[in-house]
């Protein structure tokens, strides 16, 4: 029942507690490393210079109180991330933010960053919450709850939110994030980012009227906002912006 290393990820490698959830601070290449790479994943990319400010898509998303799940589907290149990176800047609740990997296709690894990325937020108390681990094979069964039930209890009002999630490829962690959907209380905003479909109960959201979807069509800049990437830019099309758009 010791603990011992499971593999390694990029050099780093993860050491597992009996209790299933990798412990931070146990890479090979310093007691940091782990921390380290989970703290890039904690946080948004920064914003480049010339980026429009997506106004009417942020207020699509701040306003509706009644949506509890937001999801954005489009190819790469739209961007996904850009106005969720923006929309962080605007929102004025507390947000968790996870940048999804190949990594969290096992369940484990992804049940400890979000309660990570939960807690960088101030959502949730680093022990004020009670022992959220649990064995790996009960995150789906137990642990989606105990976060749940932790945010529920402190009535705090945020966003979560998941960006690239199609990185997720395995049932187990697909099963988290949907049972995460549905078990997470109304005063938390439930945000996705992916490529391709997400597999959440999209059908069970809309017919509750809790479900806002963007896709490429809404991403699309308008004639206004085509303007102003391009005067950020220091371009002028003059008549052709209605042929460029």
């Amino acid at each position: 029942p010791v603990d011992q290393p499971r593999g390694e990820t990029a050099g780093i490698s993860i050491t597992w507690r009996r209790g299933g959830i990798p412990e931070r601070g146990t890479g090979v290449d310093g007691p940091d490393s782990y921390t380290s790479l989970s703290q890039i994943k904690l946080r948004p990319p920064p914003l480049r210079p010339g980026v429009v400010y997506r106004t009417k898509l942020i207020d699509r998303l701040a306003v509706a109180p009644e949506v509890r799940t937001v999801t954005i589907v489009a190819p790469a290149g739209c961007g996904k991330t850009t106005l969720l990176t923006l929309w962080k800047e605007h929102e004025v609740r507390p947000t968790g933010w996870l940048t999804v990997d190949r990594y969290h296709n096992d369940p484990a690894i992804l049940y400890a960053d979000i309660i990570a990325a939960l807690q960088r937020a101030g959502m949730l108390g680093d022990k004020s919450d009670g022992d959220l681990r649990v064995p790996s094979d009960l995150v789906l069964s137990r642990g989606v709850a105990r976060v749940a039930n932790a945010l529920d209890s402190r009535g705090v009002a945020g966003v979560l939110v998941l960006d690239h999630l199609e990185s997720i490829r395995s049932r187990g962690s697909n099963d988290v994030i949907a049972e995460l959907a549905a078990r997470l209380p109304a005063s938390i905003k439930f945000v996705v980012a992916s490529r391709t479909e997400v597999r959440l109960p999209i059908s069970l959201l809309r017919a509750q009227g809790a479900l806002l979807e963007l896709t490429a069509a809404d991403l699309a800049m308008d004639k206004l906002e085509a303007q102003a990437l391009l005067a950020n830019t220091g371009v002028d099309v003059g008549v052709e912006l209605d042929e460029l758009v």
